[in-house]
Order: C-alpha cells, then sequence, then structure tokens
C-alpha cells in the first residue's frame, strides 16, 4: 500500500497538502490578525491582544505554518540523496520532503481547528475570563500582573455591558486573589 501511495505523491501533494497549505494561509493567517482588531474593537483593550498573541495557540498556529511552508518548498526542490545508507533509509530519505509536508499540514490543520477555538474564546468574555483566570493561577510571579490587568478590562468590560454574572464572577476572582496576597504576606513586617 505505501508503494502505490509513494508512487503517486505527486497527485497527493497537489490535490492535498500545497493546497490545504495555500488555504490556511490565505484565509485562517488573515483571520488571526481580524481577530485581534475585533478583539480591540469589543474589550477596548490592547492588553487583551497582547495576551491573545502570547498564547500557546496562536503562537504554535504560526509555527506550524512556517513549517509547513518550508515543507512545500523542500518538496518544490526535489533535492537529490547525497549518500547511500541502505534500502530502508534510502527510501525514507527520498521521501523525507513528503512525510514532512504530509505531517506538517496534518499539524497545521489541528492546529488551525485549535486557533479557530481561541478566537471563539475570545469572542465570548464567559469563556475568556475561564481562560484568563486558569492562565492566572498556571502562571509565572512575573505574568501575573498582566493578566491581573487583562482581567480588569475583561471587569470594565462587563460592567460597561451590564452583564452582572461576568460582573460577580470577576469580582470573586479578585477577592480570592487579594485574600491570597494578603495569606502570603501575613506575620511579615513591610
Amino acid at each position: 500500500m505505501i508503494e502505490r501511495i509513494l508512487a503517486n505523491y505527486a497527485d497527493v501533494i497537489s490535490s492535498f497538502a500545497i493546497p490545504m497549505v495555500i488555504a490556511i494561509f490565505a484565509l485562517a493567517f488573515p483571520l488571526l490578525f481580524q481577530t485581534a482588531s475585533r478583539i480591540d474593537d469589543k474589550y477596548n483593550s490592547t492588553l487583551l491582544i497582547k495576551i491573545f498573541r502570547k498564547d500557546w495557540i496562536c503562537k504554535w498556529f504560526i509555527y506550524t505554518l512556517l513549517g509547513a511552508l518550508i515543507c512545500c518548498c523542500l518538496w518544490i526542490l526535489q533535492l537529490p540523496r547525497l549518500i547511500d545508507c541502505g534500502e530502508f533509509i534510502n527510501i525514507l530519505i527520498d521521501n523525507s520532503a513528503l512525510i514532512l509536508l504530509l505531517v506538517s499540514t496534518v499539524v497545521l490543520v489541528v492546529m488551525t481547528i485549535c486557533s479557530m477555538w481561541l478566537m471563539y474564546v475570545y469572542y465570548m468574555p464567559k469563556l475568556l475570563f475561564e481562560r484568563l483566570k486558569k492562565q492566572y493561577h498556571n502562571s509565572k510571579a512575573n505574568d501575573k500582573p498582566m493578566l491581573f490587568m487583562a482581567i480588569s478590562k475583561l471587569m470594565h468590560y462587563a460592567i460597561k455591558k451590564s452583564d452582572s454574572e461576568l460582573s460577580f464572577s470577576t469580582l470573586q476572582f479578585y477577592t480570592e486573589a487579594f485574600l491570597e496576597y494578603r495569606k502570603d504576606k501575613n506575620n511579615k513586617i513591610c
């Protein structure tokens, strides 16, 4: 079966992988930047845009997109094998561009779905609050102030839109955060 796929790999690449990478580059990549401007329009916060761009999903989407584009270029170049390493290794080396391109395309599709989910989260204030709260609790000490301020921007949005559920959730978060801060500072002279 693998011989049949490898015999027609040009058809596989021309009908699946390269068009998929080009479509994602042409559609999803600009959508990622449009989402950043929509975040600013909705929440009036450049800090939330900064957190969106620093999110691991956003970063890995861009890395996998670049990797898939590089794999497309490698496949197009069709570089010949320089050394003889045995039959099995030679088959892997001869088809490495195809394997890399197919793997990078599949990973790119998965990361595109993840980034679409992330965009959905940023459009839904309650989901965004839950995500920011989880990031706050899992973050290092130097990232906490930025996430703390981002949640305050979300609280400001909730108050402006009269979203009482989100307002009370953020208030509860701040109460717990201040109590935790005071517990750490208890019995210490400032």
